[in-house]
């Protein structure tokens, strides 16, 4: 077994300056399966306990290892030996492979079965185990069916072992046990065959450290795996870095053929393949193939089929009795509502799905508050939530009630076996909530959206808030755009600038230049400063200087 960490830097062990240390596992202290991580003690070569710490998959007691790391010092437990590489040996004598047997990490196998093989066998024990479990079965105490299952449990060890030193230049040993969780024994075949298929079923392993396995492994670099593989990458780089959900094939074909150094003509009969295969999706729009991954093309057309289907199946309220809602709110709150609001209360009661937009200081959270009321007085359990803790926290301040994050919500986490991460509400645990309010949604991306919706039953409402003029998504797509574009759903826009907002340059700067007229810059005593800076040094030094200001601020006011 070898082990690497992520970013260990490769070379001989004295030109890194890492302690080498060999003996054997005294005792595991604690194990985790998952990833690997383990703390043990270690009885050297010199006689020497001591106790290591770092990712060392399926150690066991008797294991026989060759460490390299660094001496720590732990505030609790004092002096420890933090291992960033190992190599695992079977033991080669027969007193090390009693004990090696003998301590339970062969499953089947205790003291006294390990003691009768060894003295049935000898030196020979392990390759009798391995490749010759009928002979096992000789021993007292051995079925035929549990020597079956020593031999399996004896070749796994092996396995993870094998695929340690092979995955070792390339992936640290927390990726390595992923990849063997998968495909077990058969991992470094299935590297061997197709390295690509690591960066498609591994989180955490991208096309460009896949690529290099493969290269290494003498794999052509014009191989259809490695142009499938390489568009894949290309389409998903191009989602991350600039939010396209999507790329022109013949955009896509020049990309990647730049990318992979393949000809034009061998890269368009890859993407024809993954769309055979049904991995790619094509859409032709305005004379323009259009190329999607899959799950970019799934989510995009999940979001427009269950939008429509919310918006339909929503029950349909009087006319008089949203009127009358409105009405009652305006005396409870002592609000009057301007003409633009009222029309926004009143397509979120008629809607299923209803988009408010409009700049800062319009009026957006008074509405909310307004909804808020009125779905309470009607026996409706409301969300409200939006893409970041801090879009959350300002959302719940302003209206009092609780605001959660899009993932909270959804009750984002991982599961069991150390997998992707997913979220605990969707199609099978759909959310209570008969109105769901999102704000800030011109940070929510395709991705985020499609998995909202499949968590909202079909007859709740869903009013979607936010700018389009404000901060765009990280990830993939642009919804609240779209939205608005489509001209599907009750959309109401908000232009006026109220009063207590009027007081804010902030406020006033940004639908200035929203319509194209020069900001105002001479104000002194307001929320909005104009720094004249001549450099880009001096303008990053002012930043910087601003920031620390603002951080020591916040700490001094916490303390």
């Amino acid at each position: 077994m070898a082990d690497f960490d992520e970013n260990f830097m490769q070379g001989p062990m004295d030109e890194i300056g890492l302690v080498k240390l060999s003996g054997s596992i005294e005792r595991v202290i604690y194990a985790n399966d998952e990833n690997g991580y383990a703390i043990c003690d270690l009885g050297t070569d010199t006689d020497e306990l001591v106790t290591i710490t770092g990712t060392l998959p399926y150690i066991g007691e008797g294991d026989v290892v060759t460490v390299w790391g660094k001496w720590v010092h732990n505030p609790k437990y004092g002096r420890q030996f933090k291992v960033e590489q190992a190599e695992k040996q079977l033991p080669a004598d027969k007193a090390s492979m009693l004990r090696y047997l003998g301590s339970g990490t062969i499953k089947g196998i205790g003291p006294k079965i390990a003691q009768r093989i060894i003295d049935e066998f000898g030196e020979e024990a392990f390759d009798v185990i391995e490749n010759h479990p009928d002979w096992l079965a000789e021993i007292q105490g051995i079925t035929p069916k549990r020597a079956r299952a020593i031999s399996e449990e004896f070749k796994n060890k092996s396995g993870i072992r094998s695929a340690m030193l092979f995955f070792r230049e390339y992936f640290g040993a927390v990726t390595t046990v992923r990849i063997y969780k998968k495909w077990g024994s058969s991992a470094v075949d299935v590297a061997k065959n197709n390295p690509y298929m690591l960066c498609e079923e591994i989180e955490g392993i991208g096309f460009e450290r896949a690529d290099r396995l493969a290269i290494k492994l003498g794999l052509a670099l014009h191989s259809p795996d490695r142009l499938c593989s390489g568009v894949k990458h290309l389409l998903t780089t191009n989602a991350h870095q600039n939010g396209h959900v999507c790329l022109p094939r013949e955009k896509l074909v020049a990309g990647a053929s730049k990318l992979l150094g393949a000809p034009a003509e061998a890269v368009d009969e890859a993407i024809s393949s993954l769309i055979k295969e049904r991995k790619l999706c094509t859409v032709y729009a305005n004379e323009v193939h259009y190329i999607y991954d899959k799950q970019s093309f799934e989510d995009e057309r999940y979001i427009a089929r269950k939008l429509s289907l919310l918006d339909k199946v929503c029950d349909v309220m009087n006319t008089e009795n949203i009127d009358a809602f409105i009405k009652r709110e305006e005396r409870e709150s002592g609000i009057q509502y301007a003409k633009e609001q009222r029309r926004a209360i009143f397509a979120a009661l008629e809607s299923g799905v209803m988009l408010l937009t409009g700049g800062p200081g319009t009026g957006k959270t008074t509405v909310v508050r307004a909804l808020l009321h009125i779905f309470d007085s009607m026996g409706l359990k409301v969300a409200l939530s939006a893409p970041t803790g801090r879009a959350a926290k300002r959302l719940s301040e302003s209206t009092s009630c609780e605001a959660k994050t899009i993932h909270r919500l959804l009750e984002f986490g991982g599961d069991e076996t150390g997998g992707h991460a997913h979220f605990q509400r969707n199609e099978n645990n759909l959310l209570d909530e008969h109105a769901i309010i999102v704000d800030e949604a011109s940070m929510v991306d395709n991705a985020l959206m499609a998995s909202l919706l499949r968590a909202i039953k079909p007859g709740a409402r869903l009013v979607i808030i936010g700018d389009a003029d404000q901060l765009p998504s990280v990830g993939a797509g642009n919804v609240l755009c779209d939205l608005l574009a489509s001209g599907k759903f009750a959309t109401v826009r908000l232009d006026e600038i109220f009063r207590q907002a009027q007081q804010s340059l902030i406020v006033t700067n940004a639908h200035a230049i929203n319509h194209g007229q020069m900001p105002r810059l001479d104000a002194k005593d307001n929320d909005f400063f104009f720094l004249p800076r001549a450099s880009d040094r001096e303008i990053a030094e002012t930043v910087a200087q601003a920031a620390n200001r603002i951080l020591t601020a916040s700490i001094l006011k916490s303390s």
